[in-house]
């Protein structure tokens, strides 16, 4: 139910915007590989069709690529050979590249991510990824895709995980800046969920994200909770982990002293 509802909330998307009202191939709800012998899903496609034949079929039959990252916490297209050969070959090729969430799983991500630690599940998500441990339900796919990654790829696997890396994090920082409009814009929830967005984007290295979260974070706070505020002073100290990561140390030395002054004042200096 999850893939379907993602796909037809794309392609409403799609015709919201305008454009004609796409065509999709289910890759997980079919198995004959773009028109391959494999109808039975028992016999594995010939090298020479999945590195040729195979490709051409992506490059030339699609507008573009909707990858379902169902489930959210440890989606299935990061685990599953096919889908990862797919992904890698259309973003080699040039061909785009969406990826979507089950509608389902939104509300329950946003909640999740909001617990204690919650932030380590998208951290995972963008990070987490093996392709080396792939699996394919014929044996002998999975061993020509491997083939495929280790002499066509540069990079092989480390590659295939880093594509994928580059690919799940515009998604990952797009759902996080949906789910955050979904709160109310000057309420604690929405300061709290900014502020654990950006230590989802810190995680992973994307400082400038990082920042911007944070100062969203901070800027509801001012306004609602004022300056003098143990939440703001987190904020402060949330910037300035992150300029010291970023190796902008005077900055770092700014918001530190900004998040100290606010403490002393607050909880005193024995705290």
């Amino acid at each position: 139910r999850g893939l379907l509802d993602s796909v037809i909330k794309h392609g409403d998307e799609v015709v919201a915007r305008g454009d004609q009202p796409p065509v999709y191939y289910l890759d997980l709800a079919s198995v004959d590989q773009h028109l391959t012998d494999q109808a039975a899903c028992t016999t594995a496609m010939p090298f020479e069709t999945l590195s040729k034949a195979f490709v051409e079929q992506i490059k030339m039959c699609c507008d573009g690529v909707l990858v379902v990252a169902s489930p959210f916490n440890r989606p299935l297209v990061t685990r599953r050979g096919w889908c990862l050969y797919e992904v890698v070959m259309a973003h080699q090729h040039g061909v785009p590249i969406t990826v979507v969430a089950p509608p389902s799983e939104e509300a329950l991500l946003r909640d999740l991510i909001m617990a204690d630690g919650g932030y380590e599940i998208m951290i995972d998500v963008m990070t987490a990824i093996d392709s080396s441990t792939a699996e394919a339900s014929v044996a002998v796919d999975l061993q020509n895709i491997r083939r495929v990654i280790e002499t066509e790829v540069d990079g092989g696997y480390s590659e295939v995980d880093n594509i994928y890396k580059r690919v799940l994090r515009p998604w990952v920082l797009g759902l996080l800046s949906h789910l955050l409009g979904t709160l109310d814009g000057g309420s604690e929830e929405a300061a709290r969920f900014a502020q654990t967005c950006g230590l989802i984007m810190s995680g992973v290295g994307d400082y400038p994200r990082a920042i911007e979260f944070n100062q969203k974070a901070l800027a509801i706070q001012l306004r609602v909770l004022g300056e003098e505020h143990p939440d703001v002073a987190s904020s402060y100290n949330n910037l300035g982990i992150v300029y010291a990561s970023q190796g902008d140390s005077p900055k770092a030395i700014e918001f530190y002293q900004k998040s100290l002054a606010i403490k002393l004042k607050v909880l005193g200096e024995e705290h």
